[in-house]
């Protein structure tokens, strides 16, 4: 079908057609002959709208990457509790068999999990806003090439075993100075 669509109201339009409540009350305002039409086309858009809030993604396409990563990492964070809620209450006997109880607890657990999730990655509009940001803002980095990465991490190597070295040398030095005027026993 032809047409835009206009993203704040979800609303399919063809071009030239206003939709929204501003655009609405001009509509009404210039053709108050046809409003029950106007009026049921506006409610069911409000409907749509409403119905797409309950089970669509906050900015769905925006900050894939942080939100995969965000959720992978709230994954692990809930397996890692289930495994400790494991752990706990594998030892625990209240008059069944403590490896069911443990697993059981400890799958309730990252089943329960699981929804928090997809509200904090998905549904939340401070969280998703902050993602977006934070994958937009990571586009704009200046990444190093990998000869400048080789190179840094070159040199900083070799800083850090010259300066192992000079303390190694001067711990050696005061050592047998201190030896000498008999303020360290050498076997100490």
């Amino acid at each position: 079908s032809s047409g835009f669509q206009i993203r704040r109201s979800w609303v399919r339009s063809p071009l030239g057609v206003f939709t929204g409540i501003a655009s609405f009350e001009f509509l009404v305002s210039i053709a108050s002959s046809s409003s029950s039409t106007i009026t049921k086309v506006f409610a069911r858009s409000r409907q749509t709208q409403k119905q797409r809030k309950r089970k669509d993604m906050y900015k769905l396409g925006q900050g894939y990457w942080t939100r995969v990563i965000s959720a992978t990492a709230g994954g692990v964070i809930a397996m890692l509790g289930g495994w400790w809620f494991h752990d706990i209450f594998a030892t625990v006997n209240w008059g069944m068999n403590p490896i069911y109880l443990s697993w059981g607890i400890g799958g309730l657990f990252v089943a329960l999990c699981a929804p928090l999730i997809y509200m904090l990655v998905a549904r939340n509009v401070t969280a998703v806003d902050f993602l977006v940001a934070t994958e937009s803002e990571m586009k704009k980095v200046s990444w190093p090439t990998r000869r400048e990465v080789t190179g840094s991490t070159i040199i900083v190597i070799f800083t850090s075993v010259t300066i192992a070295l000079f303390c190694f040398c001067f711990d050696r030095a005061f050592f047998l100075l201190f030896v000498q005027l008999h303020v360290l026993n050498p076997g100490t």
